[in-house]
């Protein structure tokens, strides 16, 4: 199905780099000279005229129009604006003698990616997912087209994707590039060639403790630092779960799985308040969600659902169709029955009757989940990454400027998984509370292991931690971590950096404007770099040792 996009289900997309025409307008016609005040009738504006936009986040800006909807009061004009960014519907618009600077060219999917036509990858109601090849870095990522006509908006595409970008986790899919034109929109996102789990569990029936406890704690990390983020997933099935590992005959315990689908996705309700829409899949739905009274916690019933069903390949609740298994979980009564049950431990029971509880305030919290004896230790540990200059590399990353730091994050971000393996494993290793990010005290316990040969005070590592810690959240977040570890010359692969580029190169005119690099770089930017050329000198420039 789709889901060996890494994307699942058929709401997905980004408001991308628009898709208006550039060149100049062509002249305004005679007909619309008379519209020339904001108060006149201003349904005389066609196609290609050149207008000034009246209300909204576009107010006073000059764009071009094309595309006109509906009539009278409720008219709204499609306007390419002229900084080049996506083409907007605005409700006001008023003539201008003022021409519009003609926008650079678009960059498009087939501008960056080579698209394999053989085959689909999967398809749905919106559209189809195909393997799409990097030209800069020869990689192999999946490319999600939705068509538009077949969607009422495109603002719940866009909704998904900007879920999918504020996390920033390896056990949750990551988006690598967005593209819009007229036709259609774009997402281009890693491969999860091991397919999703669901196909394991009908394969296989179902698996020892040990496997399940690797695949649980892999996702439960995911969704524990969703939680931390006040995300909740609200979709959360075997189906959302992917594996990265091209062998579908390797054991679970040697694939890295990936938390997709973030069509549903929403923010945390406020304290004291629900979400109300009844949403999910029927075996894996809470029962407040049935209600249409819920919060986060309906997570954690899914959660514990998918546990049950890894350990004996049934579902707690099932029945002929969706009434009769939603019937079921409405009453919220399962049982573990001792043909399948009887070998598999009072730990795992005893998680899953925390997990599958049908008063949400008794429920496990997924800090709890992840703080529980069966995910602690039935799986083994990954061993961490050794790196005998993580924390020499940590000291380099610490004399680089801002901008510098986050350039090496875009660059870092186009990485495949294989690449930075150790860096991921040392990650998950330093991150003893499972909450997806390091702070100064998992840095001080867990250093040593992972670095043995570098001595380091736990005062410095106070300083190298506040300097890795980009964004100023306080605690470092996955790809801070890769940017600031990660040896120097990974980051010199042209490749890596054409493609770093260009993903922060909107509108593909061979420069990053400051406008550009503010989506980088947190704060204010005032600075551009004039060419790739530029680019790749401020990356490979060696700072002074300290």
């Amino acid at each position: 199905g789709p889901a060996a996009a890494g994307l699942p289900s058929d709401r997905v997309g980004d408001r991308a780099r628009g898709s208006g025409r550039g060149g100049a307008p062509a002249a305004p016609p005679a007909a619309a000279k008379k519209a020339e005040q904001p108060g006149a009738a201003q349904e005389a504006f066609p196609e290609g005229t050149a207008v000034e936009v009246l209300k909204g986040p576009h107010r006073g800006k000059i764009g071009t129009v094309l595309k006109i909807q509906g009539e009278g009061a409720d008219k709204k004009w499609r306007v390419q604006i002229e900084d080049g960014g996506p083409s907007s519907w605005v409700e006001g618009v008023k003539l201008t003698s003022r021409t519009p600077k003609e926008a650079p060219k678009k960059t498009t999917i087939a501008d960056l990616y080579e698209i394999d036509k053989s085959k689909m990858l999967g398809s749905g109601a919106y559209g189809s997912v195909r393997k799409v090849v990097n030209k800069a870095t020869k990689m192999t990522r999946a490319m999600k087209k939705i068509a538009k006509p077949l969607l009422k908006s495109t603002d719940d595409v866009w909704r998904e994707v900007s879920f999918m970008r504020r996390l920033d986790h390896p056990n949750i899919i990551k988006v690598y590039d967005t593209f819009e034109d007229e036709k259609a929109m774009y997402i281009v996102m890693e491969i999860c060639a091991g397919g999703e789990l669901y196909d394991r569990i009908i394969k296989k029936g179902s698996f020892n403790e040990a496997e399940a406890a690797v695949v649980m704690r892999n996702a439960l990390r995911g969704l524990n630092y969703m939680h931390s983020k006040r995300i909740c997933h609200r979709d959360l099935k075997p189906e959302n779960f992917l594996l990265t590992s091209e062998d579908r005959e390797a054991p679970l315990d040697q694939t890295n799985l990936k938390i997709v689908d973030f069509g549903l996705a929403h923010d945390f309700p406020a304290a004291g308040e629900f979400l109300r829409t009844k949403t999910g899949s029927a075996y894996y739905i809470a029962p407040q969600v049935l209600e249409g009274k819920y919060n986060e916690s309906a997570d954690m019933w899914s959660f514990g659902v998918i546990l049950y069903t890894l350990l004996c390949g049934y579902p707690p609740f099932s029945g002929d169709d969706d009434p009769a298994i939603m019937e079921m979980v409405r009453k919220g009564h399962y049982e573990f029955p001792e043909k399948e049950w009887k070998y598999i431990s009072d730990d795992a029971k005893t998680l899953i009757t925390k997990l599958v509880h049908f008063r949400p305030e008794g429920r496990f919290t997924s800090q709890q989940t992840m703080e529980h004896r069966w995910i602690r230790d039935t799986a083994p540990m990954a061993a961490p990454g050794q790196s005998v200059s993580i924390v020499n590399n940590l000291r380099s990353f610490q004399q680089m400027n801002k901008l510098k730091k986050c350039l090496l994050q875009a660059v870092v971000t186009q990485m495949a998984d294989a690449q930075i393996e150790h860096l991921r494993d040392t990650f998950q290793y330093l991150d003893t509370n499972g909450d997806g990010t390091l702070d100064v005290k998992e840095m001080v316990a867990r250093i040593g292991v992972v670095d043995r040969h570098t001595e380091v005070r736990d005062t410095e590592m106070e300083d190298l931690v506040k300097h890795a810690d980009v964004d100023e959240s306080r605690s470092i977040d996955y790809t801070e971590f890769l940017a600031a570890t990660l040896s120097r010359s990974a980051y010199e692969d042209q490749g890596l950096c054409k493609a770093a580029f260009h993903s922060i190169d909107k509108n593909g005119d061979g420069r990053l404007s400051a406008e550009e690099l503010q989506a980088v770089v947190p704060g204010r930017c005032s600075q551009d770099i004039e060419n790739f050329k530029a680019f790749m000198a401020m990356i490979t420039t060696r700072e002074p040792r300290a």
